[in-house]
């Protein structure tokens, strides 16, 4: 793993570039060449600057194809980009590009499994990772099913 607090230098530009150029992520750079991520994200900026590597790294086609099984199954943004090592605000554009919905709707199985783990007490959280969903969708969802509840025995 990269070593926390080593900082890379201009000599450590040419393997960055080229790792950077394979659609190798910040970490795995970092851990390729041994310094820290925050110094290979440096290095990147400058590289960046000086018009020697591209500002935006090319979506691949697997990067693409990734994107688009996983949100078909539904899986958030954030951990879309996590899983394929680009940034959540790179896999919302890119969505909005190709037209993926990113509010994905909520199946009636995913509505029950929400209602039957909330009703035995499991975090919002855990719900969340159980249904491969952020946190504050569950809480909103659980909210609005909550409302509409008390609205129908009212």
């Amino acid at each position: 793993m990269g070593v926390q607090g080593v900082i890379a230098h201009e000599h450590d530009d040419e393997k960055i570039a080229d790792c950077y150029m394979q659609d190798m992520t910040v970490k795995q750079i970092a851990e390729h060449i041994d310094v820290s991520p925050q110094a290979v994200q440096t290095r990147i900026r400058r590289m960046q600057n000086g018009h020697i590597i591209p500002r935006r790294r090319p979506w691949s086609a697997d990067d693409v194809t990734a994107l688009i099984n996983a949100a078909s199954e539904g899986i958030s943004s954030e951990r879309i980009a996590r899983k394929i090592g680009r940034s959540t605000t790179a896999v919302r554009r890119k969505r909005m590009r190709l037209g993926i919905k990113t509010r994905p709707l909520w199946t009636a199985d995913e509505l029950l499994a929400l209602q039957l783990q909330a009703a035995s007490g499991v975090s919002d959280e855990a719900i969340a990772d159980y249904l491969s969903r952020t946190a504050a969708a569950v809480i909103s969802k659980r909210n609005k099913m909550h409302a509409i509840r008390n609205e129908r025995t009212a």
